[in-house]
């Protein structure tokens, strides 16, 4: 009885450490994946400049809103997790 027990605590703990690990990858895909959002944002923005369009002042993608500012040469995307400048 006492090795099911010390067996069961023991998966416990690996299934709670698998847990978190999976939780902290995750965190850490949706952070890199809304900077390469900012950063797509941002190149689209200095193309549109170059094309003479003007700047556009926020976008919306998978229900994020990225806050766009222009200034000069400077393009800056702010994001919830961060902000890009070009």
């Amino acid at each position: 009885m006492l090795s099911f027990l010390f067996s069961l605590m023991l998966f416990s703990v690996v299934f709670i450490a698998v847990g978190r690990w999976h939780g902290q990858q995750r965190k850490t895909a949706v952070e890199i994946y809304q900077r390469y959002q900012a950063l797509q944002i941002a190149d689209n923005q200095r193309q549109r400049r170059l094309l003479g369009l003007p700047c556009s002042a926020s976008c919306r993608r998978n229900r994020i809103m990225f806050h766009i500012y222009c200034q000069g040469e400077e393009i800056k995307v702010s994001y919830p997790s961060g902000e890009i400048i070009l």
